[in-house]
């Protein structure tokens, strides 16, 4: 079988079915001086950084808090990869197509708050990370969210707290 075919959306190597194999691994096994095509190279080495790169879900009603929020991690923090959601109903659909590994939430938000969006995510997903981000933390708003397993980023959001963020995420 070719390596080359000329259906371009196929994987090399009928790939489909099976998880991709880290270049290293794979290049390992070619005798030395193999010379390996650069758009395969490159095709293992996407797929490397995709499996090691983490997403964080930002959820706000503000496209400017999300898009202090996106500046903060793409400035420090380029190993994150974010997505979007301006509300609760977004946020659920984009929770379902995408791994997540930390969701910020606001916590003001038209239709469903933040809390209770909270709540939905971890019906689904008990073990993410989720933190509501808010000016005003209320005690009775904190207690509630504590119960549920829910930290808190005091707004305004800045880098240290993001960096805490992740420290926090690291120890786990």
């Amino acid at each position: 079988m070719s390596m080359y075919r000329k259906n371009k959306k196929s994987r090399p190597w009928g790939a489909e079915n099976r998880p991709p194999i880290p270049p290293t691994l794979f290049f390992n096994f070619l005798p030395a001086g193999h010379y390996v095509p650069a758009r395969i190279q490159f095709y293992f080495d996407e797929r490397l950084h995709k499996m090691n790169q983490k997403t964080a879900l930002i959820v706000d009603d503000s496209s400017l808090a999300r898009m202090l929020v996106r500046k903060l991690f793409s400035t420090n923090f380029k190993e994150w990869h974010l997505l979007e959601a301006k509300d609760g109903d977004e946020a659920l659909l984009k929770l379902e197509s995408t791994p997540i590994h930390l969701a910020l939430i606001d916590f003001n938000m038209p239709g469903m708050d933040g809390l209770q969006l909270a709540e939905k995510i971890l019906n689904r997903h008990p073990r993410l990370p989720t933190y509501l981000v808010t000016a005003n933390i209320q005690e009775r708003m904190k207690i509630r969210a504590e119960s549920m397993g829910i930290g808190f980023v005091k707004k305004p959001v800045d880098q240290q707290k993001i960096k805490e963020l992740i420290e926090l995420l690291k120890d786990e």
